[in-house]
């Protein structure tokens, strides 16, 4: 199975994504798909094709973790080079130590991850048509800074069809 660690989004934070998502149609800069609505999170870590031996290891080293509740907020948008449209979520560098001690804790099994940015994937970029306006456009798109509360992430599972990703949920972890 595909599996990856997230931080869901609650529905107003998805909401004013979906939002921004619509303004970036409208302006018709590049070529490439959106994220759905539902699939909309942040990855704390990608583990990509694993066995349930392992999801059950995961299961058991995560659950002894021990971290409080924060705080974030929406923050700005931006991209990777021409492939990855994303909007990052600012915090109090909370996301990054969480995925700090996820990186630890699975260090034994899994390579650590440091080029970590924490963020959320708006869409996945075929082609830009105009680079210059396509810069220009995403500096002057107004986020709403919404406010919101992380109290637990989650452990799932990615299955790939030909409409998209399908996420399913395996496990669940409290913070706090």
């Amino acid at each position: 199975m595909r599996a990856f660690l997230a931080i869901e989004l609650p529905d107003e934070v998805k909401g004013e994504i979906f939002r921004i998502g619509n303004k970036l149609r409208e302006g018709n800069l590049f070529q490439g798909k959106f994220v759905e609505i539902d699939n909309l999170h942040l990855t704390l870590k990608f583990f990509g094709e694993i066995i349930e031996k392992e999801a059950g290891m995961i299961y058991d080293v995560l659950q002894r973790i021990e971290f409080p509740a924060f705080n974030c907020k929406l923050g700005k948008l931006g991209f990777f080079g021409d492939r990855v449209l994303w909007i990052n979520i600012e915090d109090d560098g909370s996301i990054k130590r969480l995925h700090d001690i996820i990186d630890e804790k699975l260090g034994d099994f899994f390579s650590v991850d440091e080029r970590f940015h924490n963020h959320v994937t708006i869409a996945r970029i075929k082609k830009i048509n105009n680079k210059e306006k396509f810069k220009e456009f995403i500096g002057k798109v107004k986020v709403n800074p919404i406010k919101f509360s992380v109290s637990e992430f989650k452990f799932k599972k990615s299955e790939l069809t030909s409409q998209g990703p399908v996420y399913k949920e395996l496990y669940k972890f409290e913070l706090g």
